[in-house]
């Protein structure tokens, strides 16, 4: 899942949510923000690469390259690999 997506799809989310729920307009688009932000730290390299079982990361400078979740399932032998391998 691109990290980008992901970013936008809670946000609108929140946005939606917040304003059915009759929340004041600055309130609202405090919420819209930090739903926006919140996964930010996934941008961590070492992140990235554990999201692609440990392997180096490129994403050649653009945040379209960005994941916000694996592409597949793990076994946890797996996943501890890839944590490793990506420090």
């Amino acid at each position: 899942v691109p990290l980008k997506k992901h970013l936008d799809g809670v946000s609108t989310f929140a946005h939606a949510y917040a304003t059915a729920c009759g929340l004041p307009a600055s309130l609202v688009d405090d919420i819209t923000l930090a739903a926006s932000l919140h996964d930010l730290g996934k941008a961590d390299p070492r992140f990235q690469s554990m999201l692609r079982g440990g392997a180096p990361t490129f994403t050649s400078g653009t945040f379209d390259g960005l994941l916000a979740k694996s592409s597949g399932a793990q076994d946890r032998r797996s996943r501890d690999r890839a944590r490793r391998r990506s420090g």
